[in-house]
């Protein structure tokens, strides 16, 4: 200024003087820098002021507690750091602390992706981030177009918009992520292309597939049983299609098990060698697999294979190998420790051991698949698939299934016939005199019985605790129409016999009668699964 307004030539030694003496600089407002990059407010114990907090002047606008959790934009900040000036969706909010707000880094994208798995949230933020909320969830999307508009940094979340309408933050495993995303030629004309797959719920037409025959693709999704794919076109999204708008191919719907038993060979998008076929998979990753075969080429060189309810792909046959099986459904315990438990029939391609039957010795085995020349069985124990057993594990034992009355005292219920070697003391039969038992396994000299309670296993006993009844199975239902009758532990008059109830608790009751006394004249009923006892014939 000197020189120009004052005329004074010591003029700025003296303003500068009387700025130092009164401590002016305090009324110039604080240094601050243009900054642009986003945040979110991660804590409620600040507030947002006009100027940053202390600054000669400032004033109180509001809690920032109003934008826990909100994305916000921060374009200036002090030099010191310590405070930012943030805006929410377009409005200047103030200065606030910068503890009151997390760093949100995120990567623009631009990409379409179906949502495949029903099981994620969709939210506010990034799963976990301060202040996210939960807005919806994938199974209300499963199967739409999603566009992806924003990742995170790390590359776990993105933020989806559908139909043109911004969605939140999504886990990108909602997308099946691992689909591996591929180029093919279609083939065929006069299928849908729809906005869902074909059925689903809310599905439509958007076009058909003869518009694009001869034209190549992008595979970006596929249903979860393998029937439809979704597509992409020139970088824009088409829809879903039946898979078989891309087959040049005659092929045979076929539905039968089988082990993979090579490890060289591919698995495809297409039997190998056809026109846009792509490689997806390997056999070795497969190997010892029990595979489903639900089509073949019509010359039988290749197969459309699923593992454990996935669609795979194309193999070459010649990777397989056939496993025919028998349903079967009974119980028996595993009375021979020295055998062991395979992932499939011991000596079958691939087999694994999984256990030793010595781990179950004595457990009760529900046999669920018998292999064709009955040598081994698929087992289960206590509701839980184990793997197959040579059925000579089960040698020491046979099955039967009878009702029996209990009605020997200070016997012992033992985890194993008693005196075999590792067997335990359970419980006493005292503790079920009079009670109806089943009988579901006996030892081969018949001197032990595995026995049942309302379909728990007791374990087993001397016979000689047990009054045999000599009745019949049967299976029909009936209605309790008279009163006056007695529900009993066994038939009325058998030794041991004790009353459990009267009929007229169940009048006009349908129950399920599962066993009758040989003379016809008294029947064991349940109810709901649930035995309730030994009833006259006559109130039936």
């Amino acid at each position: 200024m000197t020189g120009r307004y004052a005329t004074d030539s010591s003029y700025y030694v003296k303003l500068n003087a009387i700025i130092s003496a009164y401590d002016l600089t305090k009324f110039d407002g604080p240094k601050t820098v243009a900054v642009n990059y986003n945040a979110i407010v991660s804590s409620t114990n600040f507030s947002i002021d006009s100027l940053p907090w202390g600054t000669i002047g400032y004033k109180y606008l509001e809690p920032c507690s109003n934008y826990y959790g909100k994305e916000i934009v921060v374009t200036k900040q002090t030099v010191d750091g310590q405070f930012a000036f943030i805006s929410c969706a377009g409005k200047e909010l103030g200065w606030v602390d910068m503890d009151a707000l997390k760093t949100f880094s995120t990567v623009k994208a631009s990409y379409t992706l179906p949502i495949m798995n029903s099981g994620y949230s969709i939210d506010s933020l990034p799963w976990g981030e301060p202040g996210y909320v939960h807005v919806g969830d994938t199974a209300s999307y499963y199967g739409k177009l999603s566009k992806v508009v924003r990742e995170t940094a790390n590359g776990i979340y993105a933020e989806i918009s559908v139909d043109g309408v911004k969605l939140g933050w999504i886990d990108k495993r909602a997308f099946n992520a691992a689909f591996p995303s591929y180029n093919a030629v279609v083939r065929k004309g006069n299928y849908s292309i729809d906005n869902l797959p074909w059925g689903t719920s809310g599905y439509r037409m958007l076009d058909t597939s003869s518009s694009y025959v001869g034209k190549t693709v992008t595979v970006i999704g596929k249903s979860a049983d393998g029937a439809y794919l979704c597509l992409a076109y020139n970088g824009l999204p088409l829809g879903w299609v039946d898979y078989r708008a891309f087959e040049s191919f005659d092929a045979t719907v076929v539905s039968y098990t089988a082990i993979v038993s090579d490890t060289n060979f591919s698995i495809d998008s297409q039997p190998w060698g056809e026109a846009g076929y792509v490689y997806l998979d390997a056999s070795s990753n497969y190997y010892g697999k029990e595979v489903l075969v639900t089509r073949k080429t019509a010359n039988g060189a290749y197969a459309y294979i699923s593992f454990a309810g996935k669609p795979l792909g194309w193999i070459d046959s010649r990777g397989l190998q056939n496993f025919s099986t028998v349903a079967v459904n009974y119980s028996l315990p595993i009375m021979n420790g020295v055998y062991s438990i395979d992932s499939l029939p011991w000596g079958e391609p691939g087999y694994t051991k999984i256990a030793d039957a010595a781990a179950y010795f004595g457990k009760l085995a529900t046999v669920l698949r018998e292999s064709v020349n009955g040598a081994y069985a698929e087992v289960a124990i206590d509701g839980q698939r184990i793997g197959w057993i040579d059925k000579r594990a089960f040698s020491n034992a046979r099955q039967v299934s009878y009702y029996a009355g209990v009605s020997g005292q200070n016997y012992s219920i033992d985890s194993l016939p008693w005196g075999t070697a590792g067997y335990q003391y359970l419980e006493s039969t005292n503790n079920y005199l009079d009670s109806l038992v089943k009988v579901v396994a006996e030892s081969i000299d018949g001197n032990y019985k595995l026995i049942q309670l309302n379909g728990r296993n007791l374990g087993w006993v001397d016979y000689r605790a047990l009054a045999a009844l000599n009745t019949k199975a049967v299976n029909y239902t009936a209605t309790i129409r008279s009163v006056g009758f007695s529900i009993d532990s066994l038939p009325w008059g058998t030794p041991g016999f004790t009353m459990l109830g009267l009929t007229s608790s169940y009048l006009n009751t349908t129950v399920q009668v599962i066993q009758e006394s040989v003379d016809g004249y008294y029947a064991l009923v349940t109810l709901n699964g649930k035995t309730l006892g030994w009833v006259d014939k006559r109130c039936l």
